[in-house]
């Protein structure tokens, strides 16, 4: 989250970067589900593994079936709950080699896997997973489809690991070309940043933007552009001036003025009785993003 002015200005963080190199992706996992935006997630997620020489492994989830019951002491007959089962699973698989057939049309080496799960276990089981990979791809979360779980809230906290959010707009392969920052001095944004370096060493354009006054900005940003310079990434570094209620409008306006292709940014959020909760710049740019996000707790 980007922090607007505040009284005591913060000290800038170091984003240490250590034997680092173009290649750091090696492995993406990737959650294959067949809401609207699945095929274009997969395959933006099979152009990213492209660029990276990554291998993506494939997780399609044999979803537990909704039992029907006629009466509170009617058990449905073996025969109906076995056939329910089957029948996800064959989707599952269909759903697998689906992704298969697309990946075919690349160079890149990929794995699928069938996991019997029920809808709220399978996002956990998911993130759980990804701890094994360098990098999640996941598509975006949308609330009136309630068939999708909400992959890139629980892997995000969960994974710790980074994550591109792919948008339920998105049509295009993954572009390199104009890199957004989201830069408040925090852990968390310069956990992003240093998850992100392979991405920001190709990158044609970096632009660092603050959210605050110009004196709050320059004392966030100090030495940031120097650490960038020294690692051969040519970043421009801005200034937002606009509150705490418009920072996530402001970016998303800015990425679109801009023609930003990615925008990275830490994420944020609060535990209340042991469940993550979404800040609100976090919430509004996983909701409402045009472009893919790069994000990490």
């Amino acid at each position: 989250m980007l922090k607007a002015e505040t009284k005591m200005p913060q000290k800038s963080v170091t984003v240490p970067v250590i034997n680092r190199d173009t290649g750091m992706f090696r492995s993406i996992a990737l959650p294959l589900v067949t809401h609207a935006n699945g095929f274009s997630t997969n395959a933006y997620a099979l152009s990213i593994a492209e660029m990276f020489g990554a291998s993506i492994q494939g997780f399609a989830f044999a979803f537990d079936p909704l039992i029907p019951v006629t009466g509170p002491f009617e058990t449905p007959p073996p025969a109906l709950i076995d056939e329910l089962l089957a029948r996800s699973e064959s989707e599952a698989r269909a759903n697998a080699t689906a992704f298969e057939r697309q990946a075919e049309r690349t160079a890149v080496s990929v794995q699928t896997q069938i996991i019997p799960a029920g809808m709220s276990e399978a996002v956990h089981t998911f993130a759980a997973t990804a701890r094994s990979f360098d990098l999640s791809i996941v598509p975006q979360y949308k609330s009136e489809d309630s068939s999708l779980p909400n992959f890139a809230e629980v892997v995000l906290f969960e994974s710790g690991r980074p994550l591109i959010v792919v948008p339920y707009i998105q049509h295009a392969a993954a572009s390199l070309k104009r890199i957004l920052v989201c830069w408040d001095g925090s852990r968390a944004a310069a956990r992003a940043i240093s998850d992100a370096w392979p991405i920001l060493e190709r990158a044609e354009t970096v632009d660092v933007v603050t959210a605050g006054h110009e004196n709050v900005v320059m004392e966030l940003q100090h030495g940031l552009g120097q650490h960038f310079a020294q690692h051969g990434v040519n970043a421009r570094l801005q200034a937002l001036p606009v509150n705490d209620i418009d920072i996530a409008n402001a970016i998303l306006s800015h990425a679109a003025d801009n023609n930003a292709t990615m925008i990275v940014m830490g994420g944020y959020g609060h535990n209340r009785m042991r469940e993550w909760i979404l800040g609100g710049v976090t919430r509004t740019i996983l909701r409402t993003m045009t472009v893919p996000v790069l994000i990490s707790h």
